[in-house]
């Protein structure tokens, strides 16, 4: 009820700042979606697989004795 009044009584330059504030968010949440669905998170998905199975190689430190 308080939707269809107030698309009622809105001017159009209202009208367009709410149309495109709606427009804008959609396209955001459009865009966050994407990414759990697109090449990058396969991407991710994939090297975490990779990293999960072969461990990253260690460096050793080296102990250096000092001289008194």
């Amino acid at each position: 009820m308080l939707l269809a009044n107030l698309a009622q009584s809105a001017s159009d330059d209202q009208t367009a700042i709410i149309g495109g504030l709606v427009a804008m968010f959609l396209a955001g949440g459009v865009m966050y979606l994407s990414y759990f669905v697109g090449p990058e998170a396969r991407r991710q998905r994939a090297l975490s697989r990779a990293l999960a199975v072969r461990p990253l190689p260690q460096s050793v430190p080296q102990v250096r004795d000092r001289a008194a």
